[in-house]
């Protein structure tokens, strides 16, 4: 597996990095500041992931918690029907073979389907 340096990742995710990182700065410096990292902030680095960079990166440049950075970027990217969605980095490139339908029988047997004519596929599929 490719680990993405900083030098392979784009000049906009490094800048939004590092405008994420300068508001936790003020917030640190700020005498008044509440002891808990407000709501506001834990939106922006969650708003990081799937940029290219690793949930450690995130949570080491901005000196947070890996697994609450993690919990809440899952909360986050989680819908109402149990899927996570997935932002691949711009280094990887698509496949060139693409399914058009995956089909998973109530026995959890899994059917890729990459032919334009498969509802009879389909339906003898689902009545095996």
């Amino acid at each position: 597996m490719k680990l993405l340096s900083k030098s392979s990742l784009s000049g906009n995710t490094m800048s939004a990095l590092e405008a994420v990182k300068k508001k936790f700065q003020a917030w640190r410096q700020d005498p008044s500041r509440p002891h808990r990292i407000p709501e506001r902030l834990w939106q922006d680095a969650v708003s990081l992931v799937g940029t290219g960079l690793s949930l450690n990166q995130i949570s080491r440049s901005l000196n947070i918690d890996f697994s609450q950075l993690k919990r809440l970027s899952l909360t986050e990217k989680s819908t109402s029907d149990g899927l996570v969605e997935i932002h691949l980095p711009e280094t990887l490139s698509a496949p060139s073979i693409v399914p058009l339908a995956e089909i998973i029988s109530q026995n959890g047997v899994v059917l890729r389907l990459f032919s334009q004519d498969s509802s009879s596929i389909i339906k003898a599929f689902l009545e095996s």
